[in-house]
C-alpha cells in the first residue's frame, strides 16, 4: 500500500493520499492502540471511502488544543500511528475600562466578526444586524483596535489555521469594563471604580473557571459570582475595598480564597454555601465577619484571621462542620450567637469547662436548660455572646474583672428571667447590669479566682 502523508498546521492536522486508506480514527490522549484511540477522550472516526468522495486528501480539524493520537488504518491491515499537539492561535485581549478593545498577536489572522449581542458561533455573529468582518489580509500590523459603545458585543477571532476565539465584552460601571474569554472560562474585569448593581456576565456564570479583577477596581456587586459553580480561581486587586453580599455564594469548585488586606468590607453571605471551600486567608482590613458570611461552608478546615478583627456577626461560620481547629487575633472583642455552631469545635471536649463552651477567651455557648444554682465565668474571658444564658437555669453568675464586652441579650430578657449577676465594683460588668437593669451584687475576686 502507497504510505499517505501527513502535514501538521495549528488545529489542522493534514492527510493526503487517500487512496489505500480504509479508517481514519482519533482521540484526545496518548493512546498506542487502534482500540484503545478508539474508546479514548472525544474519539472520532471517519470511513475513507466517504473522505475520497471529496478528494484525495482530507484535513482534520480539531476542536481544542492537547495532544491527539491518531491511526492511518490501510487496506491491507496495516496501520500508521502520530501523536499530535494540538496548538491553537490565540490573540492578546486588552480592555481597560474604556470603549476601546485591542486584539494583538494577529500575524495569522484570517477574520475578526463582531456585532452588538451575544452570540454561541462565527456563523450567528455573521448574520446579526450590523456585523462587521476585518480581514487579516487588511491590517497593517498585527493588533487591532476598535471602538465600541455602551453595548454588549461578540467577537470571533479566526486565524488561518482554523482556530476560533470568542469573547463577550461589556460595561459593568461607569469606568468598568468586563471582558469574558469563552476558550479559557476566563472572566476579567478592568477599570476605575465600583462595579454596578447588574451582573452583565449572568448568562455565563455556571462556565467560569477564573475571575481576575485588576488594579484600579474598588467594589464588587451583590451576588457578583453568586451561583460561579465552576469558579476554581480569583485574583483581587489591591485597589479593592468593598464585596457586596452574597458575591461568591454557591462557588462549589472554590477551594481557597485570599483576601486582601485593602478589603474593608466583606458583605453578609459573602461565600455561603461553598461547599469545597478549604482555606481561607482574611486581610487586616477586615474589622467585621458580618452574618451567615461562611454559613454551610462545610469542608472548611483553615481561617486564618486578620489582626484588626474586632466582630465576628451571629452565624458567621455556623455549619461549618469540619471547623475545628479556630485561631482568633487578640484583637477580636466580640463573638455573635451561634457564630460556630455545628462546626467540629463543639464535638472537642477540651473546648467546654464546666458545661459552657469557650473559645480563645470568648464565652460563645451554654447548652439549653443548663441547671445549675451558680456558673463562675472563667477568669480571663474577655467577652460573653448573644443569648448564650438564654435559656439556662442559671440563679447567680459570677463575671470576672476581664470580661469587657457582653451582648445584650447575652442573659436573657423579659421572656426569660435574669440571673443574679456578681460582679467586681467599678467593672465593665457592673456597668452592664445597671444598663440593662439585671439585679446584681459585688464579690471579691480573690475570694472566687485566688
Amino acid at each position: 500500500e502507497t504510505p499517505s502523508t501527513v502535514t501538521e498546521r495549528g488545529m489542522q492536522f493534514k492527510i493526503d493520499n487517500l487512496e489505500d486508506v480504509k479508517t481514519i480514527r482519533y482521540a484526545y490522549g496518548e493512546y498506542e492502540t487502534e482500540k484503545d484511540i478508539k474508546h479514548g477522550e472525544m474519539a472520532v472516526s471517519h470511513s475513507a471511502k466517504i473522505l475520497r468522495k471529496r478528494g484525495d486528501s482530507c484535513v482534520l480539524q480539531f476542536p481544542k488544543a492537547g495532544l491527539v493520537s491518531i491511526v492511518i488504518i490501510y487496506n491491507d491491515g496495516s496501520r500508521d500511528f502520530y501523536k499530535y499537539e494540538v496548538i491553537k492561535s490565540s490573540p492578546t485581549v486588552t480592555r481597560d475600562g474604556g470603549n476601546d478593545i485591542t486584539f494583538g498577536e494577529l500575524s495569522n489572522l484570517k477574520v475578526i466578526r463582531y456585532a452588538k449581542g451575544e452570540f454561541e458561533n462565527s456563523n450567528q455573529i455573521k448574520n446579526a444586524a450590523n456585523s462587521v468582518a476585518v480581514s487579516g489580509k487588511n491590517l497593517n500590523s498585527d493588533t487591532y483596535t476598535v471602538t465600541l459603545d455602551r453595548e454588549t458585543y461578540t467577537f470571533c477571532v479566526q486565524y488561518n489555521d482554523e482556530s476560533y476565539n470568542y469573547y463577550v465584552t461589556g460595561f459593568c460601571g461607569d469606568n468598568l469594563t468586563w471582558v469574558y474569554d469563552m476558550q479559557s472560562d476566563t472572566l476579567t474585569i478592568s477599570g476605575e471604580g465600583e462595579m454596578e448593581d447588574a451582573v452583565p456576565w449572568y448568562e455565563y456564570i455556571s462556565e467560569i473557571k477564573t475571575v481576575v479583577v485588576n488594579q484600579g477596581v474598588t467594589k464588587l456587586n451583590s451576588r457578583a459570582f453568586d451561583g460561579g459553580v465552576s469558579i476554581t480561581a480569583v485574583d483581587l486587586p489591591n485597589t479593592l475595598k468593598e464585596i457586596g453580599g452574597h458575591a461568591f455564594n454557591n462557588c462549589i469548585s472554590l477551594k481557597s480564597f485570599v483576601l486582601p488586606d485593602c478589603v474593608t468590607l466583606l458583605g453578609q453571605q459573602a461565600f455561603e454555601k461553598c461547599t469545597n471551600l478549604e482555606s481561607v486567608i482574611l486581610g487586616d482590613g477586615i474589622e467585621c465577619i458580618r452574618e451567615f458570611t461562611f454559613y454551610e461552608c462545610e469542608s472548611l478546615v483553615d481561617v486564618t484571621f486578620g489582626n484588626n478583627l474586632k466582630t465576628i456577626d451571629y452565624n458567621a461560620f455556623q455549619a461549618c462542620y469540619a471547623l475545628d481547629d479556630i485561631d482568633l487575633p487578640d484583637s477580636l472583642i466580640s463573638v455573635g450567637e451561634d457564630a460556630f455552631n455545628a462546626t467540629a469545635y463543639y464535638n472537642n471536649k477540651d473546648n467546654w469547662d464546666d458545661g459552657l463552651l469557650y473559645l480563645d477567651g470568648h464565652l460563645i455557648y451554654a447548652p439549653p436548660f443548663l441547671n445549675k444554682s451558680s456558673v463562675i465565668i472563667k477568669n480571663g474571658t474577655k467577652s460573653i455572646s448573644n443569648f448564650v444564658f438564654y435559656e439556662a437555669d442559671i440563679s447567680v453568675v459570677f463575671i470576672p474583672q476581664s470580661v469587657t464586652y457582653m451582648a445584650p441579650s447575652a442573659f436573657g430578657d423579659v421572656y426569660a428571667p435574669y440571673p443574679f449577676l456578681q460582679v467586681v465594683k467599678g467593672s465593665y460588668a457592673e456597668e452592664y447590669a445597671i444598663e440593662w437593669e439585671i439585679p446584681y451584687g459585688y464579690y471579691n475576686p480573690s475570694d472566687i479566682y485566688g
